[in-house]
């Protein structure tokens, strides 16, 4: 292998683990959920009615692979019964406030609606069948959040769940220092060859 083949090797080595390292992301966060107001005024973690519930989850970190898709849980959504009055129609939000990147607090309403008698289902019900925001990292790499609709068969509680997609941005990152180490180091091999052949 010529001198000029080993540099061109020992660099596209580097560049093709900085780009790696670009691909990833991580983020941080935590839920609330309100049946009416906001995590900093009034918010109320159970309905009215008193059939519904929402526990939130604390701060979780996630790392993310560009183009591959992660479930993340959102926290614990309860529904107690029998209701036997004439049906259901509450409104809920969920609120994920980052701090992995920091400063983005993203909101969604939901309807709860249904009848939770005997064989009939509660439906909590996202509007744009789903929570579907989108935020985008300096790099110009996206984060997109989705959050499905849930039916309830009967009383009880489930995990609400999201699901988290990262794509990585077109613009090139400099290389991270360890890539700028191993790029070093491969130059460094290369001395003995070029003393043996001065």
């Amino acid at each position: 292998m010529g001198f000029a083949t080993k540099i061109a090797t020992a660099a596209a080595f580097a560049v093709m683990t900085a780009a790696s390292a670009s691909a990833q992301q991580s983020v941080t966060f935590s839920t609330t959920g309100c049946f009416a107001g906001t995590p900093t005024s009034g918010c109320t973690h159970s309905s009215a009615d008193g059939f519904f519930s929402f526990t939130g989850a604390g701060s979780s970190s996630h790392s993310l692979t560009s183009g591959v898709a992660q479930t993340v849980n959102l926290g614990l959504f309860g529904v107690t019964g029998p209701n036997t009055g004439p049906g259901v129609n509450d409104n809920f939000n969920l609120w994920l406030a980052f701090t992995n990147p920091p400063g983005v607090t993203q909101n969604d309403a939901a309807t709860v609606s249904g009848k939770l008698q005997g064989a009939n289902n509660v439906t909590l019900d996202f509007t744009n069948n789903g929570l579907q925001n989108v935020f985008t990292y300096g790099d110009g790499g996206t984060l997109q959040l989705s959050v499905a609709d849930h039916v309830f068969p009967g009383a009880g509680s489930a995990q609400l769940q999201g699901t988290l997609l990262y794509t990585a941005g077109s613009i090139t990152s400099a290389p991270e220092p360890g890539s700028m180490a191993l790029l070093a180091t491969g130059l460094m091999g290369l001395v003995p060859t070029v003393r043996r052949r001065k």
